[in-house]
């Protein structure tokens, strides 16, 4: 489909993207064009109106039409146009070959037209030269060029006249029948191919060496129209007319991507992200590269210490960004691992640290420097400096968190609201449910879209260097309590969101009372997870319906009944304990006439 046409975006005779801005970083992809300026030596509306007038073709009416918008001036309306569209269009040229065109479907008659006809047709047996022939049409009376002329001659004699022309010298016009006799004459249609593949590939050659691949940096983030810059576009071109569906598809980009790499003997970021994508898999990696789809395992390595270096000593890289991109939290648990290798086992219980935002906004062009071969096999320089906690073991708790705490009149109506609705939406769903809806996932996602809601941005999941240190220790948890806090700052946010859990929670808390000036519960907050919270519930609720049948139930459609009702395995417990409401409810919530 036709875009729609307009003046501040589209070439005045092509009706095609019209961008006047010189594009510097690619100087051959730019066609020459301009805005209509005053001041022209001749009116340009009024040569435009002159020219259609006279040519009468379908470029002509759709011109006419664009300038039927233009209520004042060409300049005050911002038209726009390509250099070598203008010239084509209003040329004399360009003008009388339109005629001609216009002429074809009628039957063209001359009297000058028919004279060289007849010479010709006499004089079969004669090589005839094109200036020659079209001085005697002249002479006689003829009004066409000598292009326009041979093009005739060679349409009336329906094939049986051919061309023989070269740079700077005047065509020769001769029968196949005696050229038969001069010249050996043969279909080429071999070296017109051969021709116009070493034309196309010289394009593309010449299009790719004017691209500039940085051999200095990496590029962080790769999208279609990063990947759109490394590809020819004579080669995008040649690619939409195989199969129309490769125009700016994922294969064609790959194709171009593979092209690129070949000619400028470096890898390109497209190469390198689906390496990536690849993980830790050498052979994937070497295969792919076999075939130029990805780049050498090796670029790889390059690429991941590059980036490593890069985050530690810059904080924007580690993906963290300014507060106004969304809400930072820090999570902080437990983390145990053992291996067994040939040195031994090798084993750590240590705490994990992770960085969450709720913005994935990436910056297009962030780029970080590449390493040089010399400097692969040093060490990343990352140290942690480790805090010594020298307060109390047992901190007294502030007085203001031993005072009662009512709440506020907002706050008990608000909560009162949100727990309202909640029952009512958990009573639509079950009621859905038992009509043949959607399960709980599925539900959710219905409800988010009858009622409009936007796609919430993905969340970001930076992990932070382990602290090889037993967890439950003081000095562990003020040396993460420390570090998210220093992290929250240097990313523009003005407080600290901690959440621990219930064997974590406790430490950070008491910290926290017995150094308020270093963590002021105003701006520093911990926050207890609900994951032990959950599991103690579940538990409950498998405690109480001990020996009533329900372990048996379950056990028919779940495995690992018993770790699920003692709070293991809490969400396939949770699934679990739905289905079995949903079924115990379902007749009497069919009984059920209420509306909502």
């Amino acid at each position: 489909m036709q875009p729609k046409f307009s003046f501040l975006q589209h070439c005045l005779f092509c009706g095609e993207r019209c961008d006047v801005e010189k594009d510097f970083k690619h100087p051959s992809r730019w066609r020459p064009a301009y805005v209509c300026r005053e001041g022209e030596r001749r009116g340009l509306k009024e040569a435009i109106y002159e020219t259609c007038g006279k040519r009468t073709d379908i470029q002509s009416d759709q011109i006419l039409v664009r300038m039927a918008g233009v209520l004042t001036d060409l300049h005050a309306a911002d038209v726009r146009y390509h250099v070598d569209c203008k010239a084509t269009f209003l040329s004399p040229k360009s003008i009388q070959a339109s005629i001609i065109r216009q002429g074809n479907d009628t039957e063209f008659t001359e009297v000058a037209f028919d004279l060289v006809i007849k010479y010709l047709a006499e004089n079969r047996d004669v090589i005839h030269n094109s200036s020659d022939i079209h001085t005697k049409y002249v002479n006689d009376g003829g009004t066409l060029s000598r292009r326009m002329l041979i093009a005739k001659l060679v349409e009336s004699f329906e094939g049986d006249m051919i061309t023989l022309s070269s740079p700077g010298i005047a065509s020769l016009l001769a029968f196949k029948s005696s050229a038969a006799k001069v010249f050996y004459t043969m279909s080429d249609g071999d070296d017109d191919v051969s021709e116009a593949i070493e034309v196309i590939a010289k394009k593309i050659k010449s299009e790719i060496g004017d691209m500039e691949i940085d051999r200095n940096n990496y590029l962080c983030h790769v999208n279609k129209d990063i990947c759109a810059r490394f590809q020819s576009n004579t080669l995008e071109d040649l690619l939409s007319k195989i199969n129309p569906k490769m125009r700016q598809s994922l294969p064609a980009l790959l194709i171009g991507s593979i092209i690129t790499s070949l000619v400028k003997n470096q890898a390109t970021p497209l190469q390198i992200a689906l390496a990536v994508f690849l993980r830790d898999s050498k052979e994937q990696v070497k295969a792919f590269h076999d075939f130029q789809v990805t780049c050498s395992y090796d670029e790889l390595l390059r690429f991941k210490k590059s980036i490593a270096c890069s985050a530690n000593s810059n904080m924007d890289l580690t993906g963290l960004n300014k507060e106004a991109d969304g809400l930072i939290q820090g999570v902080g648990d437990n983390f145990d691992q053992q291996i067994s290798s040939q040195n031994g086992m090798l084993q750590t219980h240590s705490i994990a640290l992770l960085m969450t935002q709720t913005n994935d906004e990436k910056k297009q062009d962030e780029a970080v420097p590449r390493l040089k071969k010399s400097e692969m096999a040093q060490q990343i320089p990352y140290n942690i400096e480790i805090c010594r906690y020298t307060g109390p073991k047992k901190p007294a708790p502030p007085e203001s968190s031993l005072r009662a705490k009512v709440p506020t009149l907002i706050d008990l109506a608000q909560t009162a609201i949100l727990v309202s609705r909640a029952r009512e939406r958990d009573f639509e769903f079950l009621r859905d449910v038992c009509k043949g809806g959607p399960e709980y996932s599925g539900y959710n996602t219905k409800k988010a879209r009858e009622e409009c809601h936007s796609l919430k941005p993905k969340t970001k999941a930076i992990y932070l260097p382990l602290s090889d240190m037993p967890p439950a220790e003081y000095d562990t948890v003020l040396t993460s309590m420390l570090k998210v806090k220093r992290l929250s700052e240097l990313a523009g946010q003005s407080f600290t969101l901690l959440t621990f859990d219930q064997q974590l929670y406790r430490y950070a808390v008491e910290i926290q009372w017995a150094l308020p000036e270093v963590f002021p519960p105003s701006s520093f907050i911990v926050r207890l997870g609900g994951m032990h919270m959950l599991m103690s519930f579940i538990g409950s609720v498998g405690n109480l319906m001990t020996e009533t049948g329900l372990a048996d139930i379950l056990s028919s459609a779940f495995g690992g009944v018993h770790k699920m009702l003692i709070g293991k395995k809490f969400p396939m417990c949770m699934r679990a304990l739905r289905m079995v409401v949903e079924i115990i409810l379902e007749q009497l919530i069919k009984d059920l006439k209420v509306q909502f």
